[in-house]
This record gives structure tokens, sequence and C-alpha cells, in this order.
């Protein structure tokens, strides 16, 4: 059992690796629905990988392993690039500037994030503004000083910060209240029952609340 073990994993390695190296991470895209009107003014980035044989492989069965064989950071950049090129190409389509959201890693928040972002938005001529970078809680939970300049740097570029994944980490209001984030994401998993779950539907509306008293923009996943 532990050699087949063994064997499926360096499968899945050797597997990863290629599609990194043959660029066959792609992005996929979430919209996001202003709720007062219905419009979409824009979308969250996702990381899919494209097998050999065209199979689409979910971020459940890659994303775990990736972060395991320091891949994650490479591949984080992979979907930047990518989301910030196809926004902007987008945006031009629809004639209507269009927002992207990015999910960063833990591996990606170093001070070489900065002028790579600040690459890749200057290569595409995508406004600071229009991109936003999520952090996950779980993401936040060893930061630094080191860290927190790094986030604090991006901001000040013009780029919105948001933490994913809102409520299912810890001390989440402490990180409220020390890093310069501008938005938050309410978990789906509060979401998604808050019309038979009257705590799940109190949870979501008292976020909501918190959003507005510190005008933070709110998404509800």
């Amino acid at each position: 059992d532990m050699r087949e073990e063994t064997e499926r994993r360096l499968v899945a390695e050797e597997r990863l690796r290629r599609a990194v190296a043959e660029d066959r991470i792609e992005a996929w895209y979430q919209p996001v629905h202003r709720l007062s009107d219905g419009v979409v003014t824009g979308a969250e980035a996702l990381a899919r990988l494209r097998d050999v044989d065209g199979t689409v492989i979910q971020p459940f069965d890659f994303i775990p392993l990736a972060e395991e064989l320091g891949l994650i950071g490479e591949i984080g950049t992979v979907v930047l690039q990518k989301a910030v090129r196809e926004t902007a190409e987008l945006s031009v389509g629809l004639g209507s500037p269009m927002h992207v959201a990015v999910n960063i890693s833990v591996d990606q928040i170093t001070p070489d994030l900065v002028p790579a972002v600040s690459e890749v938005l200057r290569e595409h001529d995508f406004p600071a503004s229009r991109l936003t970078l999520e952090i996950t809680e779980s993401t936040l939970a060893d930061q630094s000083a080191a860290m927190q300049q790094v986030l604090t740097d991006l901001r000040a570029m013009g780029i919105v910060l948001s933490l994913d994944d809102f409520g299912t980490g810890f001390s989440s209001l402490s990180y409220l209240s020390t890093l310069p984030v501008d938005g938050l994401k309410i978990d789906r998993s509060f979401v998604s029952v808050m019309g038979s779950s009257r705590q799940s539907l109190m949870l979501a509306r008292s976020v909501v609340q918190l959003g507005l008293a510190l005008d933070l923009r709110t998404i509800a996943e």
C-alpha cells in the first residue's frame, strides 16, 4: 500500500511539473455581480490545470500538492499574468472597465511581489485599482512585519486587498484592525445555507454590517 501511494504521488508530481512547464495552467472566471442592479463588475480568476488528454483538473486535486512542492508561487504568478491580460482584453471587447480578483499564497507575499505585480500591470496597461488580490486568513496565520510591509506597498500602488474566506480562520477581527485590507469575502459555507439556517443568515448579515461600518467592500461567495 505504501509503495502504491508513493507511485501515485510521483505520477501526480510529474503531471503537475509538466503542466507548469508546458503552460497548461489556465485562469477560469467566476463573475462578481453588484446586487443593487445585477451588473457584472468583474470576476475572480480561478486556477485550473488542463491535463495532456484535455481533462480539466480541479484545484483541490493539485493545489495542496503544489503547495507541498513549492510550485504554488509559480502557479499563482501564471494565473495573475493571464488574469490581468485576459481581463484587459475583455474590457476592450466589452467597452467597459472590468475588475479582476486573484488569490495569492503566502509563498508569493515577498518583496519581489511588488515589482512583479507592477510589471504585469504596466505590460498590459491595466489600472492597479481594477486588480484585487485576495488573501486567506489561514495564509496570514504567521504574518510578519515584512509580509505586512509588502501588503502595505501593494495597497499604496492602488491595488485592492481583500480578506478571503472571512469567518473561517482565526482572529478575524484582529486582521481587520492590523492589516491594510479594503474588502472581505463571506465564505460560501455561510452563504449557501442562509435560506435554511438562521444562524448562518445572522452571521452573514453581521459581516455585511461590519463591512459597512469599516467602509469595506463585501462580497458573498
